[in-house]
């Protein structure tokens, strides 16, 4: 799986934003605007229809800020079986469980500087709900986080709109950056956080895409470390 390496710095967003094209994408139908800093797509994340979630911890060091799927007030379903996991700040690795059990399906040691992994185990079941689990530098659990997978009857929903829009966009001749934004302003207008983003990061450029969801994704869930191994 090809690795692209997202880091919020003002110095790596600037350069990027620089090679987007200037052009809307016509297709989804809305005008993209990028923000100019990572301070600028923290503080356009805020909105009133998707309020940040609030930490209840109020002690401990602050950690990782998960990104999507998220907890609390946000949506935590995804349509894909094969979700994807995006994050702000060091992890050491990443794993998912069936909720309720310690038993794991899936783990990953993340590499320094990645900030998102796409979920490659065996497909997981519609209906079912699962943890993502966040380990730190020093192999310590550190968040645990339930997300739902759709069901079986509401993934065939989404399936047959989606496919719909595919043709509609082949027939009015979309690029492959078009199409994956139009796919990726799907979910995010159905609160998909994860698969939206899975949406941005299919393409080569996905910076557009990237600056389209921040402005409507909920605020990263910053963690506060609680004590090692209590998870």
């Amino acid at each position: 799986m090809r690795k692209f390496t997202w880091v919020l710095s003002t110095l790596l967003l600037s350069a990027m934003i620089s090679n987007v094209p200037t052009r809307a994408f016509q297709v989804a139908k809305v005008q993209i605007n990028l923000p100019e800093s990572s301070k600028d797509i923290i503080q356009t994340s805020l909105s009133k229809d998707n309020p940040p979630p609030t930490d209840p911890t109020t002690t401990g060091t602050r950690g990782p800020c998960t990104i999507a799927p998220l907890d609390l007030k946000t949506n935590t379903e995804v349509w894909s079986d094969r979700p994807m996991f995006v994050w702000r700040g060091p992890i050491g690795k990443i794993e998912v469980r069936q909720q309720g059990s310690n038993d794991v399906l899936w783990r990953e040691t993340i590499p320094q500087g990645v900030g998102r992994i796409q979920y490659a185990g065996e497909s997981l079941q519609p209906g079912e709900t699962y943890n993502w689990v966040l380990f730190d530098l020093q192999n310590n659990a550190i968040r645990s986080m339930a997300f739902k997978v759709m069901d079986a009857r509401e993934r065939e929903q989404v399936s047959t709109q989606l496919q719909s829009l595919e043709r509609e966009l082949k027939a009015k001749g979309a690029t492959v950056e078009e199409s994956a934004a139009r796919r990726a302003q799907y979910f995010a207008q159905r609160q998909l956080w994860s698969d939206a983003w899975r949406e941005a990061f299919s393409v080569d450029n996905p910076v557009a895409i990237i600056g389209m969801i921040t402005q409507t994704t909920p605020t990263p869930f910053c963690t506060r470390s609680p004590k090692p191994n209590s998870i």
